[in-house]
C-alpha cells in the first residue's frame, strides 16, 4: 500500500469523538498565545497523518528546521554563532495566516496530492478554514506552505551576506559584514508578498558587543541558554502550560547544550507530573 492509499485509509479512519479546545498559553512579554488542542484520539490521528506526509517529502533544505527530524532550535541558531551581527524577525501570527486553501494547494503542488484528496485532508488539518498552532501536523504544513518564499528570502539573504535559518515563524540572520536595514527591508518584503506580517517592534538587531538571543539561546560564543530562558522552562513546567512534546523537545536541545540540566529538568517534570519516570 502506497502513501496516498494510506493516507486514503486514515481518512476513512478519522475518529468518531475527535474534539479540539483553545487554551491561552503565556508568551514571556506578558502577553498569550492561543493553542488548538487536539484530544487525545485525534492527536493519535494527526501523528499518523504527519507520518504519511513525512514519508512524501524528506529533502528539506539544510536552512529549514522546524518540524523537520534530527533539526532543533539548537541547530537552527548555531550557524549563527560568532557573528558581528544578529538579527531576529518574527513572522506574525504564521499559523493563522495560512488557510485551509493554502495547505490544500501545498498538498498538490509539493506532495502531487489528487486534488479531490488534497481537499479532504487540509480540511481536516486545518480549524475554522485556518492553520492551527497545535496540530501534531501544523510544523510540516507550515514549511510546505512557506517553502517558495523561504527560499526566495535565503538567495537574497545570501547575496547579501547573510547566512539565513529558519524555525516554522522564527527567521534567524547573521554575518560579518552586513546592512541591517537592507536585510529586514528584503525579509519583510518578501513576506508581505505572501501575505506575512511582521511586527517592526520584534524585529531585533544585535551586534557582538551585546547579548545575541535566538529562541532564548545566546550564540555570541558557541551556543548557551539563557538564566531567562531557564526559568521559563521551569516555570512552564511548574503551571502546567508545557506540553510533554514541547518538553521532550527542550530535554532533547539541552542533552545536546548542558546535560545537567537537562537531568534536573526531567526529574522536575517527572515530579510534577508532566511525564513518567
Amino acid at each position: 500500500m502506497g502513501n496516498t492509499e494510506r493516507l486514503e485509509k486514515l481518512l476513512i479512519e478519522y475518529p468518531a469523538d475527535a474534539r479540539v479546545h483553545q487554551t491561552l498559553v503565556p508568551k514571556s512579554n506578558g502577553t498569550s498565545r492561543p493553542i488548538i488542542t487536539p484530544n487525545k484520539p485525534l492527536n493519535k490521528w494527526l501523528k499518523l497523518v504527519k507520518r504519511e506526509l513525512r514519508q512524501l517529502r524528506k529533502d528539506w533544505p539544510t536552512f529549514i528546521h522546524g518540524g523537520v527530524k534530527k533539526r532543533s532550535y539548537v541547530s537552527f541558531v548555531r550557524p549563527h554563532t560568532n557573528k558581528k551581527t544578529v538579527i531576529t524577525i518574527d513572522i506574525h501570527e504564521c499559523f493563522s495566516s495560512i488557510t485551509q486553501d493554502k495547505v490544500q494547494t501545498a498538498l498538490i503542488s509539493k506532495l502531487s496530492l489528487d486534488a479531490e484528496l488534497a481537499q479532504r485532508l487540509s480540511k481536516k488539518l486545518c480549524y475554522k478554514g485556518h492553520l492551527p498552532q497545535g496540530f501534531a501536523t501544523s510544523s510540516y504544513l507550515a514549511n510546505l506552505c512557506l517553502n517558495d518564499t523561504l527560499l526566495i528570502i535565503k538567495r537574497k539573504a545570501n547575496r547579501l551576506g547573510a547566512s539565513v535559518t529558519v524555525y516554522v515563524d522564527d527567521i534567524a540572520l547573521s554575518g560579518q559584514r552586513v546592512n541591517p536595514g537592507e536585510l529586514i527591508n528584503v525579509i519583510t518584503t518578501e513576506l508581505s508578498r505572501a501575505n506575512l506580517l511582521v511586527k517592526k517592534a520584534k524585529i531585533k538587531v544585535m551586534q557582538s558587543h551585546q547579548p545575541q538571543i535566538i529562541c532564548g539561546l545566546t550564540v555570541n560564543r558557541g551556543v548557551m541558554l539563557t538564566r531567562q530562558k531557564r526559568k521559563e522552562l521551569f516555570a512552564s513546567i511548574a503551571n502546567g502550560s508545557m506540553s510533554e512534546i514541547s518538553l521532550r523537545g527542550w530535554l532533547a536541545n539541552l542533552n545536546m547544550l548542558d546535560k545537567k540540566l537537562m537531568q534536573k529538568l526531567e526529574a522536575y517534570a517527572i515530579k510534577k507530573g508532566v511525564i513518567s519516570n
